[in-house]
């Protein structure tokens, strides 16, 4: 077998038990130790060593299901969805659209928001140190030019939108005082960012939502105008200036 057919199979059968072929079996088996028994150790530590990590990133999902759920899904997501690298920082990048599609969790719509918000804040947290705008990096564009200004958020600015109130659903989770929210008590828009060194998460109105959305795609002026049509009451001064305190901007050409 050439090597790369034989880390292939290994990994497959890591993952999942499966009958190797002879020539596998002759490769790995030795001193009277079958190969099955010697491939459960490996395959123990490895679920064991991601699904510790895996867990660790979503502390708000354990509180909501419990640990043993948890793990369950955890366990099916790896198999599924083996680490593409050795890095694990980012590892369940994408856990919230596996959570909405396992079925044993169908009866808690609201995993795979709580999932992607507990994603969005690592995310912010690993961000780069890039430099904030400034009120000065604002006042030193023409007023002609304002309009036309591509007013970027920072790497670690994150929103999320949910139909569910993710807010009260965190604060629950965080305080085991605290009462356990009306979970049809409405939607929430959220501003995850990291200012300096801690993550903070933020409910904003829906016009600030949108505004800053809006951003990613089009420039300043466009950006205003549409959150104007669908938000008459929005004001745009007030919004920026919180959001300059909030530094939530990108400084030009420090992408």
């Amino acid at each position: 077998m050439r090597l790369n057919e034989i880390q292939a199979q290994f990994k497959d059968m890591i993952l999942a038990p499966k009958n190797p072929g002879e020539a596998f079996v002759d490769i790995f088996e030795a001193n009277d130790i079958p190969l099955s028994n010697r491939l459960d150790v490996y395959r123990n530590n490895v679920i064991s060593g991601l699904g510790n990590a895996l867990i660790a990133n979503f502390p708000l999902l354990e509180k909501l299901v419990g640990r043993d759920f948890l793990s369950s899904m955890v366990h099916a997501y790896i198999i599924a969805h083996p680490p593409a690298s050795g890095c694990l920082t980012f590892y369940g990048c994408n856990f919230d659209e596996f959570v909405a599609g396992f079925a044993p969790a169908t009866h808690l719509p609201y995993l795979p928001d709580v999932a992607r918000l507990e994603i969005l804040g690592n995310q912010a947290y690993h961000a780069k140190d890039d430099e904030a705008l400034s009120a000065q990096d604002i006042a030193a564009v023409p007023p002609e030019k304002l309009e036309y200004l591509e007013l970027k958020c920072r790497d670690s600015v994150h929103l999320l939108q949910s139909s569910w109130p993710l807010h009260a659903i965190r604060a629950y989770c965080l305080d085991e005082k605290m009462n356990a929210p009306d979970i049809n008590s409405g939607g929430v828009c959220l501003l995850i960012h990291r200012p300096h060194l801690d993550v903070k998460i933020v409910e904003i109105p829906a016009d600030e939502y949108k505004f800053l959305n809006g951003l990613k795609t089009l420039r300043l002026g466009p950006a205003v105008a549409e959150t104007i049509a669908a938000h008459p009451d929005f004001d745009f001064k007030n919004v920026l200036q919180r959001h300059m305190k909030f530094q939530l901007f990108l400084k030009p050409g420090k992408h």
